[in-house]
């Protein structure tokens, strides 16, 4: 995972790289986007999609 993770970081990854991939990790981090939706593959059989980290405030809570 970590060798195609750089070589992604890199604009190095190829077709084969994906081959045989099954499972797709979709991360919806554009501000402002309430709702995404990936685009899956065929063959691939599991999607997660990880939406954006918001800090959210608090009554009550100091900061």
């Amino acid at each position: 995972m970590v060798e195609l993770r750089m070589k992604a970081l890199r604009n190095r990854l190829r077709e084969d790289d994906m081959a045989g991939m099954n499972f797709l990790v979709a991360l919806n981090n554009t501000p402002g986007v309430s709702y995404a939706q990936p685009i899956i593959p065929t063959g691939v059989t599991c999607a997660l999609s990880v939406p954006d980290v918001h800090r959210e405030g608090c009554a009550g809570r100091r900061r």
